[in-house]
């Protein structure tokens, strides 16, 4: 699984975080950032990921089960970047768009 944020019209035949325009993480393995390059904790069954933009600065942050990882990236101007999601297999999944409380307490 990879959650993150994409540009429209990135490939959906490749995981978030692959190519430009793009920057995830990615669960069970290394989690990976625009380009592929190696960022924050893996994360697996049970685990909370969150995943936040700073519009002021264009930057890109990651929490995982409540904590604060980092910036993943900064600079993200691209008007277009939604929230992305990727998997390989098989998987189930449960989304937070404001319409519950955050595992990230600052985010309420």
């Amino acid at each position: 699984i990879a959650i993150g944020i994409a540009g429209f019209g990135y490939p959906m035949d490749r995981l978030p975080g692959w190519n430009m325009h793009s920057v995830a993480m990615h669960s069970l393995t290394e989690a990976y950032r625009r380009g592929g390059a190696p960022y924050g904790p893996a994360f697996g069954p049970g685990d909370v990921v969150g995943c936040g933009l700073f519009p002021s600065t264009g930057g890109c942050f990651f929490t995982v089960n409540g904590e604060y990882v980092g910036e993943a990236f900064y600079d993200l101007n691209h008007p277009d970047y939604h929230v992305t999601v990727g998997a390989d297999g098989p998987c189930e999944l449960r989304f937070v768009f404001g319409d519950g409380p955050f595992a990230y307490k600052i985010a309420n």
